[in-house]
């Protein structure tokens, strides 16, 4: 029994070593695969230090489960100091892979594929950065919703007059969660401010909020007139609602 142990044991140092001298020649995918190999301790003393340095190597590479990986690490602050900064910068490096569910999480937060740090423009007054970082909160990036940090960034924006942080901030009223309370009047204050903008997501929303008397009084003729404006600026939402109203013979 212990002869055959030490032989698994003796099997698996072998490959360890194999893997990390490929690692070490540059070959991104025994780079990855030596990174779990300390995030897990898997025959080896558990680094997460050590992983992320491995993932990095990979990543930087343009191995994209490494740059997830990246991403991940950074959002959570797994083996590396938690830093939203960095874990943005590693999903703008998987985007240019064209990785789809980065550019995905780009087009949700509003984010270009190349630009400055959104966390240090936010913090500098930017209303666009304010609002790309309160939906990250909102949505998440690898890493635990912050409902209250959403609110707090979108509320920023949205004082400034970003007509999207004004409907995004009107939807977490309306729907309320955590620590915040649903508050009907004020999601039609700040999503009333995004309308006289002439914003189109806000003139569907506002559509949607009287077919579903929502902060309102129902009434599908208002909402009808509000779908036709917001679909008049190319809104798919607004689009679809009033085919599915013609198809009710509304």
């Amino acid at each position: 029994m212990s002869e055959n142990l030490n032989q698994n044991e003796n099997e698996q140092w072998k490959i360890f070593n194999e893997l990390t001298q490929k690692a070490e020649n540059g070959d991104a995918e025994a780079q990855f695969d030596l990174a779990w190999y300390y995030m897990v301790g898997h025959g080896v003393e558990f680094d997460p230090s050590q992983g992320v340095e491995w993932f990095r190597k990979s990543a930087e590479q343009g191995n994209i489960p490494s740059l997830h990986e990246m991403i991940r690490c950074c959002a959570y602050g797994t083996g590396v100091a938690r830093s939203l900064s960095d874990a943005i910068k590693w999903l703008r490096k998987t985007a240019k892979q064209g990785d789809p569910m980065a550019l995905n999480h780009l087009k949700t937060y509003l984010l270009p594929i190349d630009g400055e740090d959104p966390v240090k423009a936010a913090e500098q007054g930017d209303a666009d950065a304010q609002c790309s970082l309160g939906r990250i909160y909102l949505f998440g990036l690898d890493c635990k919703k912050d409902f209250v940090k959403a609110m707090e960034w979108l509320q920023k924006a949205a004082e400034q007059g970003h007509p999207q942080a004004q409907v995004d901030l009107s939807q977490c009223y309306r729907t309320g969660g955590d620590e915040v309370k649903q508050d009907l009047a004020k999601s039609m204050e700040w999503l009333t401010k995004a309308t006289n903008q002439g914003f189109a997501q806000a003139q569907y929303q506002m559509g949607e909020c009287y077919m579903n008397g929502e902060g309102v009084e129902q009434d599908p003729a208002k909402a009808k007139e509000w779908y036709q404006k917001a679909a008049a600026q190319g809104d798919e939402e607004a689009e679809k609602a009033l085919e599915e109203l013609h198809a009710a013979g509304k």
